[in-house]
């Protein structure tokens, strides 16, 4: 499957780019839709990413792009993307915090006057390895401070919260966290904080089955041999 950025009556100048759905995690907030590790613990198969041919996508005008997955980091359409913007492009580039960059990610990253490095962490500790399944709360933290100190100087910092039933009275640790590890890069300037709201939901699919919040919770646990109750003692479903 490929999808071009072009033709269009009117050439685009900000882009999100679903780089694919590789991904080394099943976060309860996503689905087999954007994720493999999702897919492959549902049976679903193999799902073809996005070809990888980008030769043809023209982004001579595009100012702003933000890319998202799946992880990008992981996924082969991203290097191929990065090579052809403009170095003046602004990005945006979202990752679970969970994979290093190789070297020429680096030599990427450094390339743009304006690289915003989002990561994607709905919680701390046990609620984050619930949430963002089967991550690691301190592999996450060692990545994050590698990041930190061998991230090209221009790269800025953000996290992004993804807000449900199960994290709404304690994601705001997620900010403290940051504030006291990662409060800015190495020139200074501040990380960004920000959130998405789910409207209740605790998966993406949640409007298209008749499975309610705890269903969807136990059925995720017997799979995974997690306890989302342990996980989240004081939440009432």
């Amino acid at each position: 499957m490929k999808i071009k950025v072009y033709p269009w009556p009117n050439q685009p100048t900000k882009i999100a780019i679903f780089t694919g759905i590789t991904c080394n995690l099943a976060c309860l907030l996503c689905g087999p839709g954007a994720s493999s590790r999702w897919r492959a613990e549902l049976g679903l198969g193999k799902f073809n990413d996005l070809d990888t041919n980008v030769e043809d996508y023209d982004f001579s005008k595009i100012e702003h792009v933000t890319f998202t997955g799946g992880e990008p980091l992981l996924n082969e359409t991203t290097l191929e993307i990065l090579r052809r913007l403009n170095s003046d492009t602004n990005i945006h580039f979202h990752s679970n915090g969970t994979v290093l960059p190789t070297q020429e990610h680096l030599e990427q990253f450094a390339r743009f006057e304006k690289f915003l490095l989002v990561f994607s962490i709905d919680d701390i500790e046990q609620q984050f390895e619930y949430l963002r399944w089967p991550a690691k709360w301190a592999d996450v933290v060692d990545n994050i401070a590698w990041f930190r100190d061998c991230a090209p100087d221009n790269v800025r910092f953000g996290f992004n919260v993804v807000i449900s039933k199960l994290n709404e009275d304690s994601y705001h640790r997620v900010k403290d966290w940051m504030s006291q590890h990662l409060p800015q890069n190495k020139k200074g300037i501040d990380t960004i904080f920000y959130t998405n709201e789910t409207n209740g939901l605790l998966h993406r699919t949640e409007k298209l089955d008749n499975r309610n919040p705890v269903e969807f919770l136990d059925e995720v646990d017997s799979r995974r041999s997690t306890n989302w109750k342990l996980a989240f003692p004081l939440v009432k479903l």
